[in-house]
């Protein structure tokens, strides 16, 4: 969580995140998907914030990426 970021960045920290285990030659391989929701955009409540976030990790998680996902573009693209 990123309280006080704005989404850009969100965007950026995980990618730096992403790019960082992407390198690393351990076994097994790692890999990160981050749900990404704004304030207001995605939700005015914690609660609703964090459901955001959390639909949208598992939109990417089912999709098997190693990514971030926007709430607000997905809706976007409905």
């Amino acid at each position: 969580m990123l309280p006080e970021a704005e989404r850009d960045i969100a965007t950026r920290v995980f990618t730096r995140i992403r790019e960082r285990l992407s390198t690393e030659e351990e076994t097994p391989t790692l890999s990160v998907s981050a749900g990404v929701a704004a304030y207001p955009e995605d939700g005015d409540t914690p609660e609703k914030l964090l459901g955001a976030a959390d639909r949208a990790l598992y939109r990417m998680k089912n999709r098997g990426n190693s990514n971030v996902q926007n709430l607000s573009r997905i809706a976007a693209c409905l």
